[in-house]
């Protein structure tokens, strides 16, 4: 899935692709992008530990 929305996006001239996955991305990546495209599996409606885990690290970069 991944795989065919940055095939889409970069019909966009002039536009930028970064593909990762979660365990590859970091905060830097959220600073560089003006856009997001996400994905996780669910389990019993909640998404991955992994996705879980990257927000709560990559939501108190840059607070003091």
């Amino acid at each position: 899935m991944a795989d065919w929305v940055a095939k889409g996006a970069s019909l966009i001239e002039g536009m930028e692709i970064r593909l990762k996955s979660i365990a590859e991305a970091g905060a830097e990546d959220i600073l560089w992008c003006d856009g997001i495209a996400l994905g996780s599996p669910t389990h019993l409606g909640g998404i991955a530990a992994e996705m879980k885990k990257f927000w709560k690290i990559t939501s108190t970069c840059g607070k003091d």
